[in-house]
């Protein structure tokens, strides 16, 4: 019997993941690492250099060398390599398989046909299939003709937070790794983000804390930005703060004079502390006073729940008010940072990430693992290419 959604148990799973596996590369690490999550004990098939060269083409790698490369990185605790040929129905005979693992950048019909499914009557084994996500953006093919900006020639790296470093206060997959490989080349890492929830140093501890060191002084967020815009158009003038206490208080820091009543300005920032009578007064005040907006995301980012940002508050208090902020702060407007040549961004935001690179004329990287119209998937491919283009 075929299935193909996420197998339930474990406890009986022999995994078979058969491949060419030439320049061991993050998209293989993945697999391989979600693959022994599915199963006690996975078979690696490496497909021998004669059979390769049958159906593709020349490996750069030989056999052998492909084979230690997978044995290197994860030992043989729970891991078997071994070299096969087109024959896949002889290993599951040999190991008891019951599970075949493969990325879905092939469609399951399409791959059935390729292990012959039917022509060796592996139907008669029981067999489950598998197809995992794959890791877009990186192939063995892509490596080789060297089908994405090398990486190599750029010197700064501005960086977006929420879902590209972190989620829910987590590292995103390989962004420690990534971050490491950067600075280890002597990279500029700048973390460019509208988040203007926590402080810069509050992002740059969350973030040293899991293991990426970024400082307070290599983050820019729209926070920044609004300290910056009032510096230069408000600088002794009484501010209202719609935010978050720490927001309001690293402004107050900063020098502004924060009140409560008859304010000068209104200041729009990420607020998830508010009634309605706040609300009431909040479009009260921006009808009659300038009012400026942290950021324009309607959602702030969250793996589980819809949590509404800055944006979603501004289209109320434009429904209610008809009247536009004077100034929008964040992503995508330049102002947020000063650039220098050889800069190139990278972020998971079409919206914000990918226009604020381009009204900078600086390269993009849309790293996504849900839209499939992403460069990559995860950060792990950059480092790839640091290595694959040095």
């Amino acid at each position: 019997m075929i299935k193909n959604n996420l197998i339930s148990s474990t406890k009986n799973k022999i995994g078979y993941i058969p491949g060419v596996f030439d320049c061991l590369h993050t998209g293989h690490i993945h697999l391989i690492n979600r693959s022994l999550y599915l199963c006690k004990f996975l078979i690696i098939g490496i497909h021998t250099d004669n059979f390769v060269q049958s159906y593709k083409r020349c490996p750069k790698n030989n056999e052998l060398k492909r084979k230690k490369d997978i044995i290197d990185k994860f030992g043989s605790d729970n891991i078997k390599v071994i070299l096969v040929e087109g024959n896949h129905r002889n290993v599951i005979n040999t190991f008891n398989i019951n599970l075949i693992i493969h990325g879905d950048d092939w469609e399951l019909e399409s791959y059935k046909k390729q292990i012959n499914y039917y022509k060796d009557k592996l139907y008669e084994l029981n067999i489950q299939i598998q197809m995992l996500k794959y890791s877009r953006g990186i192939s063995t093919t892509n490596i080789l003709n060297k089908n994405f900006p090398n990486i190599n020639n750029f010197k700064t790296f501005l960086f977006d937070l929420d879902n590209t470093l972190l989620i829910n206060n987590k590292p995103m997959p390989f962004a420690v790794e990534c971050i490491e490989k950067l600075e280890k080349n002597n990279k500029n890492i700048i973390v460019v983000s509208n988040n203007n929830k926590y402080t810069p140093l509050q992002l740059s501890l969350t973030l040293i804390n899991h293991g990426i060191k970024i400082n307070e002084t290599n983050i820019f967020t729209s926070l920044t930005h609004i300290n910056n815009y009032l510096n230069l158009n408000y600088k002794n003038k009484r501010k209202f703060i719609w935010g978050t206490t720490d927001a309001k208080k690293w402004l107050k820091m900063k020098g502004h004079n924060i009140v409560k009543t008859k304010p000068d300005v209104v200041i729009l920032l990420y607020n998830n502390n508010f009634n309605y009578n706040d609300l009431t007064k909040l479009c009260n005040l921006c009808s009659v006073k300038p009012y400026i907006c942290g950021n324009v995301d309607i959602l702030y980012p969250d793996e589980n729940n819809i949590f509404p940002d800055t944006g979603s508050i501004y289209q109320l208090i434009l429904n209610c008010t008809k009247k536009k902020a004077e100034f929008i702060c964040g992503k995508p407007s330049v102002n947020m940072i000063n650039i220098t040549d050889q800069t190139i961004m990278v972020g998971d935001n079409t919206l914000t990430d990918k226009i604020f690179a381009e009204n900078l004329n600086i390269p993009f990287i849309h790293v996504s693992n849900k839209d499939i119209k992403s460069d990559i998937s995860h950060l792990g491919i950059i480092c790839d290419y640091i290595d694959f283009y040095s």
